[in-house]
């Protein structure tokens, strides 16, 4: 259905699938007639300098009261409503999500990650463990081998200070650098004496 508002003595329509009201006839439109949210941006003593949008604050588009309109540079204005539909509740995040998870998408994001690897040249790096320069497609990489990356400490146990190689854990840091320094933590944290006492 579409919206028909008055102002000035202007007749403005807003189309389905539309988002602003535009000036109807011809004649306005070749004298540089402009959307209804512009003319009272204008109307108001305000300008729009080159490149410049007026945004609708709360989103809704057929409130074009003075209060609810604010003149961003263009990138901005783009940027923010880009943001709003990429969110997990906009329109385009929620479309994206149903994508990924699809068979479609998920062979097409991992065709995608091959070709990025294949185009990635490679580079000469030095091991941070024995020093020996090898080639590698990933700039983070800092290891010749998983033998080289497991012999590097990373962290220090708290129960008997030795240096030891913390694997990745997805929810908690690592802070023992063994079982039995694990048992002594947990007897340690809740209070308990520790073995042999």
């Amino acid at each position: 259905m579409v919206k028909i508002i008055e102002y000035r003595g202007v007749v403005y329509r807003r189309y389905p699938g539309r988002l602003y009201y535009n000036p109807s006839g011809t004649l306005l439109t070749s004298r540089k007639g402009t959307s209804l949210h512009r003319q009272v941006w204008l109307d108001a003593g305000n300008s729009i300098p080159d490149g410049w949008h007026v945004h609708h604050v709360d989103g809704d588009h057929d409130n074009n009261d003075i209060s609810n309109l604010q003149c961003l540079p263009g990138r901005v204005h783009s940027s923010q409503h880009a943001k709003e539909r990429l969110a997990p509740g906009g329109d385009l995040g929620r479309r994206l999500e149903v994508w990924r998870n699809s068979d479609d998408g998920q062979r097409t994001l991992r065709d995608n990650a091959a070709k990025m690897l294949a185009n990635t040249p490679l580079r000469a790096c030095s091991c941070d463990h024995c020093g020996v320069v090898f080639e590698t497609r990933r700039p983070q990489k800092r290891f010749c081998s998983a033998a080289c990356a497991g012999a590097v400490p990373n962290a220090v146990c708290e129960i008997c200070g030795a240096a030891f190689r913390s694997k990745p854990h997805s929810t908690k840091r690592v802070r023992t650098c063994s079982y039995r320094c694990g048992w002594a933590l947990r007897r340690k944290s809740a209070g308990l004496q520790p073995d042999g006492c």
